[in-house]
């Protein structure tokens, strides 16, 4: 059987599925201790200096500042004020240019090493250098660890993500999906709590670091990926991972004999890689539109989220609140993109404009609007709908390409959002406005919802309405059914006008995803067509019906 039947065989989120995506997305809790550990660690705290000339060195600044504040940061113990100031802004874009580094190097490693090697590697070294910047006796270390941190903490992030979405069914992508997304956002607050409580940095950055030995023995029994393996061509073991899970499942009768891969009987063809995102014109249009709009997702969020401590009122509670408003977030997410009349593409675009336009008006209000106006309380709002954007983005790629080529896309479409992140709006924390930043986020975010409408539907989505069809829709969708039998047949000898003649049979509509295959494709509107070695023929331009 092909492996979505086997899946569907061993349950797609049964018992050790459920048990195998909690662990892992309870990882993100330590992925944003790390994540946000400077706009605690950094904090900038009250202090004054007790002479009118500044002074040039850095041992008589100490002599002469006095700092107001109950906590130390690596400003109070490296006084990293006036014309050192830049220091605590350089960490944070070192931190964010390892992200980037190690979104790009992790996903094709991941992809031809494997997934669960590369993510234990990430992992360790992330805890390893965890500890090396809360122990730092210098600056110039702390800020090479946090380089180093950021690396680890971003493509270990990358693969665990796609090692929890091939752990289970395809139809459970978005669940999933939503709830790393969601687990992320608890992480902040869990965070500032633990900030409250402990107000020395050093403390704090080792407390922070210490799940990661917790999380790291227990990754060690993890199964490897059966996606992954069985792309790969290696189905013993694949089957033997389905066999665990069926286990674990309750379904110890269960006997599990796979296909092998079509997309690895081709000898004569080389295997898909990064390359195969610039070469076909589909996926290299498809890869550009995403890597902008991941950009401007990421060029809010960061933004907004990073700016938490630049706010007035208590540290704590603003770290706590930009990461506690994505909750709601999620259920919202999830009710929209599961609706036949909304569906990924048309949520993603509503939320971005929302937080857009929330952005703008933030820019015109002063600071004393009052409780329910204040520039803080629409920033939570904006924070809210672009996390809601962003978690769609995240579960919409993964459905947009094949599982051969699923982590290096992903990789390098993180390359796109850390390039955001990096010159975000906390650099403009010294403007007299702190919402002032939000002049470079707020038209990227409304001037994405044009380009949105430029990337295909998700086979998903049209399933999705194809469910919903009644009445005049419903015979229409009939007519479209026999249609396609009649272009079917036609393939049989024009094999242009139908599928490929090489593509094998797969599984029904409600079950497609780009890297699966249906009963009777068939593709209108369609300019022209392009092939991975194995797949079904996609269309350049229309949709893919599957008449059952």
């Amino acid at each position: 059987m092909e492996l979505d039947g086997a899946l569907g065989a061993v349950g797609e989120f049964g018992r050790s599925q459920r048990r195998l995506a909690a662990f892992l997305v309870l990882l993100q809790v330590y992925v944003a201790c790390q994540s946000m550990l400077i706009v605690l660690v950094g904090a900038v705290p009250q202090y004054h200096i007790n002479q009118e000339e500044i002074p040039a060195s850095r041992d008589e600044l100490a002599k002469h500042t006095q700092f107001t504040d109950n906590f130390t940061s690596i400003v109070t113990e490296w006084y990293l004020i006036k014309q050192e100031a830049y220091k605590v802004s350089l960490v944070s874009s070192l931190f964010f240019a390892g992200l980037l580094i190690g979104n790009i190097a992790f996903g094709p490693l991941s992809d031809k090493l494997g997934r669960k090697p590369v993510y234990l590697s990430g992992l360790f070294f992330d805890v390893i250098f965890g500890y090396a910047a809360a122990f730092a006796p210098s600056y110039e270390i702390f800020a090479m660890s946090r380089f180093i941190v950021g690396i680890m903490n971003g493509g270990m992030s990358l693969v665990s993500f796609v090692l929890t979405q091939e752990y289970v069914g395809k139809s459970f992508w978005s669940f999933t999906g939503s709830l790393t997304n969601l687990t992320f956002a608890v992480g902040i607050a869990v965070y500032a709590l633990l900030g409250y409580y402990i107000r020395q940095w050093r403390y704090l950055a080792f407390v922070s670091n210490c799940p990661g030995i917790f999380f790291f023995l227990l990754s060690l029994l993890l199964p490897e990926s059966p996606r992954w393996l069985y792309s790969q061509g290696n189905t013993i073991e694949a089957e033997r991972v389905l066999q665990y899970l069926a286990l674990g499942n309750g379904k110890e009768r269960l006997t599990i004999k796979l296909k092998p891969c079509a997309g690895t009987m081709k000898t004569d063809e080389s295997a898909p890689n990064v390359l195969s995102l610039v070469k076909h014109p589909v996926l290299r249009w498809r890869t550009v539109i995403l890597m902008y709009i991941w950009y401007v997702c990421s060029l809010v969020y960061y933004g907004l989220t990073l700016n938490a401590g630049e706010l007035g009122g208590n540290l704590y509670l603003n770290v706590a609140l930009y990461g506690l408003v994505e909750v709601p977030a999620f259920p919202l997410c999830m009710f929209f993109i599961e609706k036949p009349w909304s569906g990924r593409r048309k949520t993603m675009t509503s939320f971005l404009i929302f937080a857009g336009f929330a952005c703008i008006i933030t820019m015109l209000l002063p600071e004393n609007a009052g409780l329910f106006f204040s520039p803080t309380s629409l920033a939570l709002c904006g924070k809210m709908t672009v996390s809601a954007a962003f978690n769609i983005v995240y579960i919409y790629t993964s459905e947009l390409y094949p599982t051969v080529l699923r982590a290096e896309p992903e990789g390098s479409l993180m390359l796109a959002s850390q390039a955001s992140a990096n010159p975000s709006p906390r650099q403009l924390a010294s403007t007299p406005h702190p919402a002032s930043g939000r002049v470079f986020e707020s038209p990227t975010a409304v001037a994405s919802a044009d380009v949105i409408s430029r990337l295909p539907p998700s086979l998903i989505d049209g399933c999705l309405k194809s469910r919903c069809n009644t009445g005049l829709r419903g015979s229409l969708s009939a007519l479209v059914c026999l249609l396609g039998k009649f272009v079917v047949a036609l393939g049989s000898l024009f094999p242009s006008l139908g599928a490929s003649e090489s593509a094998p049979r797969g599984v029904p509509c409600r079950h497609t995803y780009p890297d699966t295959y249906c009963h009777n494709p068939v593709i209108f509107w369609c300019l022209g067509t392009m092939e991975f070695p194995g797949h079904m023929r996609a269309p350049l331009h229309g949709r893919v019906f599957c008449c059952n």
